[in-house]
């Protein structure tokens, strides 16, 4: 009905978090079937669906789909609908937990990609999630579908997956040459405690004042040789580096265009503008005041292939290519799996289409 290489884009679209499409939602009202899906029970995929599918596809693209790649579309819901039933039959299953467990290992990936040597926080994935349009809810409820479809896969064609043949040392030597001047490049770099005074929750111009007149007391006991560290410990509102003598999370790279638009241009330049042991005065940011001790500061280089990824990191730039290279090989077994599964249920399932009612 459609070609392989436009249902192997389709059923990718289906299975990459942040780019789903909604799931399959059963009709409730009378409506004329678009499909019928038969592998161990009878599943109408009716044209309401269908259209909605596609006009969310629409909304999310900004163009519209032609009408000769509607059958594409309603080929991606017959998939879905056979997973699920195959899923079913097998007693293949995923509970909250999994999807859990998976967001977490996401939230990982993605805070490594952007090399911030920690995990994306809750609501940092969430906003990440709420920019492809979908509520989280959908956005859990793909995940699990797509969960269900890894392990169905894994289950069938679990030999031809562990057979897939890894890179080895002179793969990975070969995409650091590719890639040294482009992807692993290393920003100026810097690392900083701060004494925090939170105005987040402060309106009043007066109350903001007050705030910032602390500030300026704590940095006069600091400038008369009070204890940095003792400070941060009687005076900063950042609880969480209270033990850490106010660090700053990890370093903070000069490519980090979320952390400065969340803190502000000013302040986010500032600590790559003084010396390593410098102590700042008091500095303003979008969500309060600061006052800024630098501990380290490193300038932007090319990373060699045994430097490690981050500063704070034992991970090194080997181990990364490594794991991507070896990600790539293996996605890609999963892809070629899932469409022979996919092929398999077709020449099992009943699956009768409607083309007559695909226009409108």
């Amino acid at each position: 009905m459609v070609g392989r290489t436009t249902r192997l884009a389709l059923i990718l679209v289906s299975l990459i978090p942040g780019v789903l499409i909604p799931g399959v939602v059963a009709s409730q009202a009378i409506d004329r079937p678009a499909a019928t899906v038969r592998l161990q029970k009878i599943a109408v995929i009716g044209v309401r669906e269908l259209r909605t599918q596609i006009e969310l596809l629409e909304l999310r693209t900004g163009q519209p789909v032609p009408v000769e790649q509607r059958p594409a579309i309603l080929d991606l819901l017959v998939g879905e609908q056979l997973f699920d039933q195959a899923a079913e039959r097998e007693r293949v299953t995923v509970s909250d937990a999994d999807v859990d467990a998976r967001i977490a290992q996401l939230r990982d990936q993605e805070g490594h990609r952007l090399n911030l040597g920690r995990a994306l926080t809750d609501a940092e994935y969430r906003s990440l999630v709420s920019e492809t349009g979908l509520s989280w809810d959908e956005y859990r409820e793909q995940l699990r579908k797509a969960l269900i479809q890894q392990r169905y896969v894994a289950r069938v064609r679990g030999d031809e997956l562990r057979s897939v043949e890894l890179p080895n040392e002179a793969d990975v030597e070969e995409f650091y040459e590719a890639n040294k001047t482009t992807v692993f490049v290393q920003p100026d770099m810097v690392q900083f405690k701060h004494i925090f005074f939170d105005t987040r929750n402060v309106n009043e111009a007066s109350a903001r004042l007050a705030v910032r007149e602390r500030a300026e007391r704590v940095h006069r006991e600091l400038m008369n040789g009070a204890s940095f560290d003792q400070l941060v410990r009687t005076h900063s509102e950042d609880a969480e580096s209270h033990d850490s003598g106010g660090l700053f999370g990890t370093y903070l790279r000069r490519d980090d265009q979320a952390t400065s638009q969340l803190l502000g241009r000013e302040f986010f330049e500032a600590p790559f503008g003084m010396d390593e042991g410098e102590t700042s005065g008091v500095l303003r940011s979008n969500v309060g005041f600061h006052i800024v001790r630098v501990v380290d500061k490193l300038t932007a280089r090319i990373l060699g292939l045994d430097d490690p990824v981050n500063p704070l990191s034992d991970s090194t730039v080997r181990d990364q290519i490594r794991v991507l290279l070896a990600n790539s090989v293996q996605t890609q077994a999963y892809q070629s799996a899932l469409l022979a599964t996919l092929d398999d249920l077709r020449q099992e399932a009943e699956v009768r289409i409607f083309e007559e009612n695909l226009q409108w």
